[in-house]
């Protein structure tokens, strides 16, 4: 990194279709009936109504070497690769387990195959406090977070870091809040971003 705008990326449901992919994972695995537009954030509930922990479910999902075969979010990873293109500094932040080395490797493999443009790769459950420990933080390189968690994107927004929030069921708490900025589609992402 020499100095240029940054973007910090998240991966699942922002590049990758994760929701769908573990929701079809666990419809075809554990026969759990999971309403897609749900407002829970996690699957946790279904999972527990059904007699499972949901971290061992989450386990196997990784187990079962999905992650490496989850399907992109092309319209996302188009836009982000023009933005890197255009000299943004794409930095990809994702709150996997990062030592769970079969998630690790996964992940980096999915990259690997997608064709998207990317920096660097980092793995942080928190992701604010992340950014504010990186190089980019103090230099006020940080462009803004891409992120579909409520939690992240709260943190962020609260603590300065504009964030850009693709509108799903599960986030609509975050999306009146003050630096949130919610898109429906890539191109109106891209649109926003532009205006930056």
């Amino acid at each position: 990194w020499s100095g240029q705008p940054v973007l910090i990326v998240d991966l699942d449901d922002v590049l990758i279709k994760f929701r769908e992919g573990f929701i079809e994972w666990l419809e075809e695995t554990y026969e759990i009936q999971i309403n897609k537009d749900s407002k829970e954030y996690y699957t946790t509930r279904e999972v527990i109504n059904a007699g499972l922990n949901p971290e061992e479910v989450f386990t196997q999902f990784i187990l079962a070497r999905k992650i490496k075969l989850l399907k992109p979010e092309q319209d996302m990873l188009d836009v982000v690769n023009s933005l890197s293109k255009s000299g943004f500094w794409i930095h990809l932040l994702t709150a996997r387990p990062d030592n769970d080395l079969q998630c690790f490797y996964d992940t980096y493999t999915w990259l690997e195959k997608s064709g998207l443009s990317y920096d660097k790769l980092s793995f942080s459950g928190e992701k604010y406090r992340w950014c504010t420990q990186s190089e980019y933080f103090d230099s006020g390189s940080i462009v803004c977070a891409v992120d579909d968690s409520p939690k992240h994107a709260a943190e962020y927004a609260k603590h300065g870091i504009p964030v850009y929030v693709p509108y799903k069921p599960y986030n609509l708490e975050v999306h009146d809040m003050k630096n949130v900025h919610v898109f429906k589609c890539a191109e109106e992402f891209l649109r926003k971003i532009k205006k930056l």
